[in-house]
């Protein structure tokens, strides 16, 4: 029997310059509204200067490609409705139905809207990775958050195979992980203020040892 694909309505031409104008002043809005302050901040106004590539333009691209990157590699067994073992590569915002053919169902602004269910982590990692060219957090949170956002769509099809009868496996998403790639070599490539959170450790009062080591020094330069 011939495999088939999960319903997704082709949107006409016009939906469609709709639907690419709305993700577009998405996207536009959320650069807004992250780096809108970049300037007008000494350190980071400094660090946006000085560099070629600046925090928006990453931001940016990260966006594109959050929406229309492929996000993973997604394989229907030889079990249940989809029984051809179909391979897909999936998408926020469309579906290419064969690898060879390179067949794609482009989604109608509903199924996008479904999808992002499915994958926000994808957009909050592009928020992360914009936060940590600021100086407001950690590469290493930032990595977490990346790692996070390749695997949800992974986690959410593993509790639906755990949930389904008999542990079934209707879907398995395999995660390509472009976004998360990319920004590992921005991080990699592009300098960053020094961080700028008012972590509690920095205001720690200093050791004991330390404060004594402080008074021995002082006294020993005082006698010589």
């Amino acid at each position: 029997m011939q495999g088939v694909v999960p319903p997704s309505p082709v949107p006409s031409p016009s939906s469609l310059a709709l639907e690419l104008m709305i993700i577009g002043a998405f996207i536009a809005a959320a650069v807004y509204l992250i780096h809108r302050h970049d300037l007008s901040s000494p350190v980071e106004g400094q660090v946006a200067e000085g560099a070629r590539v600046k925090p928006w333009m990453i931001t940016t691209i990260m966006f594109i490609l959050a929406f229309f990157g492929p996000m993973s590699l997604n394989i229907y067994p030889e079990i249940g409705p989809f029984d051809s073992g179909s391979i897909y590569i999936f998408s926020m915002t469309y579906q290419i139905l064969s690898l060879y053919t390179l067949d794609i169902v482009v989604f109608d602004l509903s199924i996008v809207m479904a999808t992002l269910l499915l994958s926000f982590m994808r957009p909050v990692f592009v928020y992360q990775l914009s936060r940590y060219f600021k100086g407001k957090t950690t590469r290493g949170r930032t990595i977490v958050v990346g790692i996070i956002s390749e695997l949800q769509l992974t986690l959410i099809t593993g509790l639906f195979m755990l949930g389904s009868p008999m542990g079934i496996v209707y879907m398995i998403a395999v995660p390509i992980p472009i976004l998360l790639l990319l920004g590992l070599v921005s991080m990699w490539l592009v300098p960053v203020p020094e961080l700028a959170v008012p972590w509690k450790e920095l205001d720690d009062p200093k050791a004991w040892w330390e404060k004594e080591s402080e008074v021995a020094s002082d006294v020993i330069f005082e006698e010589n």
